[in-house]
């Protein structure tokens, strides 16, 4: 939403994952699930290098590396039990389907409410220049009205003036 950038490295290792599922020797198995622990740790490195969130405006400070399969990432770290933690450390973070689906969920969720709280802010600014400009006009009109009463009670002297004094005096010349 709003042009923000999530970068997913989709490019999963797991020839070592797959030499292990074959390999019926338990030996040579372990040797191919330690090789494919190393080969995602080696993925997460060589991502953290490239730095992508520092390449792209409006995306967050990580790098998600997506593994197309659960077990794939069991495995690694089964073996590697920090390949995790320690992937995060570099501002990587491995996701599988289902992870990957409630990180972006999750990510577009917190996009939301901070595009929420600076409408907010900006509705809060736009109310205090309103009320700012309400107070100036309110200065303008209480100024209209004194000078309005102050014209009126002109008015109304000079009519009781004319009343008064100059039509009973044109009054009397005429009747000269």
């Amino acid at each position: 939403p709003n042009n923000r950038v999530i970068v997913v490295d989709a490019k999963a290792v797991f020839d070592a994952f797959i030499e292990a599922v074959q390999a019926e020797d338990p030996v040579k198995k372990a040797s191919w699930l330690e090789k494919h622990a190393k080969n995602i740790r080696s993925r997460v490195s060589n991502l953290s290098r490239k730095s992508y969130w520092e390449q792209f405006e409006n995306t967050p400070d990580f790098c998600v590396l997506f593994i197309p399969n659960e077990a794939l990432l069991a495995s690694a770290v089964e073996v590697d039990r920090a390949l995790i933690e320690d992937a995060l450390a570099e501002k990587i973070v491995i996701a599988t389907p289902t992870t990957l689906v409630a990180l972006l969920k999750a990510v577009a969720y917190g996009w939301q409410q901070n595009q929420l709280a600076e409408n907010a802010q900006k509705i809060m600014s736009t109310a205090k220049e309103l009320l700012e400009r309400l107070g100036t006009w309110t200065e303008h009109m209480s100024r209209v009205g004194e000078r309005l009463e102050s014209t009126v009670k002109s008015y109304n002297d000079a009519v009781g003036s004319l009343e008064a004094r100059v039509l009973p005096s044109a009054r009397r010349i005429q009747e000269m």
